[in-house]
C-alpha cells in the first residue's frame, strides 16, 4: 500500500532527500497516537481525570511501543487511522450526524492506503462490542449497523480510487498483487511472518515490559472491574490478543 510512501515524497519535497527526514515520519506518527489515545480514554473513562492523563504515558512506557516507535514501519500509522475511526464512530453514536460516518469511512480508507485490509481484524471487534461502550445501549438498531456499512463503503471508495488507476498503470502482474496478492495469498501463505502462535505468547512479555514485572501493577488487580470503563478495556484487550496474531500474518 502506498500511503507512507506518499509521506516520504512529502516531506522529501520539503526538506529534501535525506534519511534523517524519513526516519521522522513515524516518530510524528507515534506521538499523533499518544493525542488519540487521551482522547479515546475521555470516552472510555469519562471520570477519571487520572486515567485521561495517564493513559498515553503508559502506553509510551511500554517497551514493544517504544520500539516500534523509531522503526520505519506501517503499524504507527495504520494505528493512527484506527484510532481516528473509532473515535469518529463513537463520536456519530453520541450525536448520530452522518459528517461522523463519513470521517470514520475515510479514516478506514487511509488505514487501507497503509497497510491494507488488516485495518477490519482491528476495527470489526469495536464493532462487535457496541453495546459495551455504545452511550446509549437501548438505542442500537438496524440505523446504527446500516451507517457502519456506509463506513466501510466509503473506505472501499477510497483505496479502489487508488487501486485501480495503479492496477491500469502497472499491467496485468502488478494488478494481481495489489488485489490479490497483498491480502488474499498473504492470509493463506504468511510469507512475510510465518511463526507458530506461541511465538507470540513468548513475544508479550517483551512488548508488554516493564508493567508485566512491576509488583506495583500486579498489587492494584487490574483484572477487577470497577466501573463501565473496565469492562470495554478488560474485553478490547482480549480482542487485541487475537489481532496482535492475525495482524502479524499481513
Amino acid at each position: 500500500p502506498p500511503f507512507m510512501f506518499w509521506l516520504f515524497n512529502i516531506v522529501w519535497s520539503v526538506f529534501g532527500t535525506s534519511e534523517t527526514v524519513s526516519r521522522l515520519v513515524v516518530p510524528v506518527f507515534s506521538l499523533l497516537n499518544l493525542f488519540l489515545v487521551n482522547l479515546l480514554a475521555r470516552k472510555v473513562y469519562p471520570d477519571s481525570k487520572q486515567a485521561q492523563v495517564l493513559s498515553p504515558l503508559i502506553l509510551f512506557s511500554f517497551l514493544g511501543w517504544f520500539l516500534y516507535s523509531g522503526m520505519i514501519m506501517f503499524d504507527l500509522i495504520l494505528t493512527v487511522f484506527y484510532l481516528l475511526a473509532i473515535l469518529s464512530l463513537w463520536k456519530y453514536s453520541e450525536s448520530n450526524r452522518p459528517v461522523w460516518i463519513w470521517f470514520t469511512g475515510t479514516a478506514i480508507g487511509f488505514a487501507l492506503l497503509t497497510k491494507g485490509p488488516v485495518i477490519f481484524v482491528h476495527f470489526l471487534p469495536f464493532v462487535m462490542l457496541v453495546r459495551i461502550w455504545h452511550p446509549s445501549p437501548s438505542n442500537i438498531n438496524k440505523a446504527f449497523f446500516k451507517a457502519v456499512l456506509w463506513a466501510v463503503l466509503i473506505s472501499v471508495a477510497i483505496i479502489l480510487m487508488w487501486a485501480i488507476p495503479a492496477a491500469i498503470s502497472g499491467g496485468e502482474e502488478y494488478a494481481r498483487a495489489i488485489f490479490w496478492g497483498q491480502s488474499v495469498d498473504r492470509m493463506q501463505n504468511s510469507f512475510a511472518h510465518a511463526r507458530p502462535f506461541y511465538w507470540y505468547v513468548l513475544l508479550l512479555p517483551a512488548l508488554l515490559f516493564p508493567w508485566l514485572f512491576l509488583s506495583g501493577f500486579w498489587r492494584s488487580r487490574p483484572w477487577v472491574v470497577t466501573e463501565r470503563g473496565d469492562t470495554l478495556y478488560h474485553s478490547a484487550k482480549k480482542c487485541d490478543l487475537i489481532a496482535i496474531s492475525v495482524t502479524h500474518l499481513f
